[in-house]
């Protein structure tokens, strides 16, 4: 299917056409008209042991997201955000001990949204959503593999409506087209860079025109508190490279169980296929991620595992998997501690790795 920018700006405009009513009736109070966040993560992975030698290295990180909101007062609803990302941006060589290197700045998402609490619409650079496993699953490593499929710097157009269906619960419908940035806005601003992509590099949605798309269906019922599902569809035209377009299904949900106390347990199961994955045609992936977190005032204890198969006509069947067990202190500060464990077996290789995770965010706002 291909949908040619034309065409998605006049959904668009069907979509701004039908928010105006809800906008003259909006009675929202005044909003700040700026805010700024500043998640930071300082990180450490020893990988102790594996099968290969050469995985065997200690690995010292710095991650900084900066973002920063402007909302329009005179136009409610109508914002422009900004979000960056200072992380290492290369990979370590064989038997490396990295502390604080290879990281490079770059601006992830550059946008303007429109929303009327009900309606909403986003245009620029963003992450298009597509599965909840990559940012949700627990633990300091819980989200590694499910990582492969996260949507991230496209350029794209979307769109989003929320229902609430009174008994049924409150729904929301999301799509738009996209594809990858290529532009400048790729490029690392500060320190190492990561270089640059042109689209005779091919890859999926590596084609400067909007002929990639996404729709997503999430929420929850009230007969089920704490219930949440989510259902995505993804289709990304091949680049240069590729022989058919990769489509991809995901299934998720996610509840949380309140025990008394203090305590509570929250688990989630995501299952995610992709058929003609990278744009190769009949190469298919598959993935399944089950985790539980549980939550004891203060404290946490969480345990994942997720599985990636791949079924290649050149190479047959790959099987990975990934497991990880961390437990984590948050401060009254805000600061977290986490500490944690994983093993990882990736090409038939098993690496093990113990690591730390520190996390606070700044947040200010007026």
């Amino acid at each position: 299917m291909k949908i040619t920018g034309s065409v998605a700006l006049s959904l668009c405009a069907i979509a701004l056409n039908a928010a105006m009513p809800a906008l003259a009736q909006d009675k929202r109070g005044t909003q700040p008209w700026i805010e700024f966040k500043l998640p930071a993560e300082w990180q450490n992975d020893y990988d102790y042991s594996s099968d290969a030698r050469a995985n065997e290295r200690n690995n010292m990180s710095l991650k900084l997201e900066p973002e920063a909101t402007l909302n329009i007062r005179s136009v409610p609803g109508l914002s422009f955000y900004v979000h960056g990302v200072l992380e290492q941006v290369q990979d370590a060589a064989a038997r490396e001990d990295r502390y604080f290197r290879d990281e490079g700045f770059y601006i992830q998402e550059l946008l303007v949204s429109y929303s009327t609490g009900r309606y909403g619409f986003v245009a620029g650079k963003t992450n298009p959503g597509f599965g909840i496993a990559w940012d949700q699953t627990p633990g300091i490593y819980g989200s590694e593999l499910a990582e492969d499929y996260e949507l991230s710097e496209r350029i794209a157009l979307s769109m989003s409506a929320g229902f609430d269906l009174d008994g049924w619960g409150q729904h929301t419908l999301k799509g738009g087209v996209f594809f990858l940035d290529t532009s400048p806005l790729q490029n690392t601003i500060y320190s190492q860079t990561r270089g640059t992509l042109g689209r005779e590099d091919g890859g999926v949605a590596n084609t400067e025109d909007f002929s990639s798309y996404n729709i997503v269906l999430e929420g929850g019922f009230p007969s089920l508190p704490g219930f949440l599902y989510h259902l995505g569809f993804v289709n990304q035209a091949h680049g240069v490279d590729g022989t058919s377009d990769e489509t991809g299904f995901a299934a998720g949900v996610k509840t949380r169980f309140d025990l008394g106390g203090g305590m509570s347990l929250t688990p989630m199961v995501e299952l995610v296929r992709f058929d003609d994955f990278g744009g190769t045609r009949g190469k298919d992936r598959r993935y399944w991620t089950g985790s539980l977190l549980g939550e004891w005032n203060s404290w946490n204890l969480a345990l994942a595992h997720t599985r990636r198969n791949d079924d290649d006509p050149t190479d047959g069947a790959v099987n990975d998997h990934q497991s990880q067990v961390s437990v984590g202190y948050t401060f009254s500060s805000g600061l977290t501690a986490d500490l944690g464990w994983k093993r990882r077996r990736e090409g038939g290789i098993h690496t093990d790795t113990v690591g730390f995770l520190f996390t606070y965010a700044y947040e200010y706002s007026r």
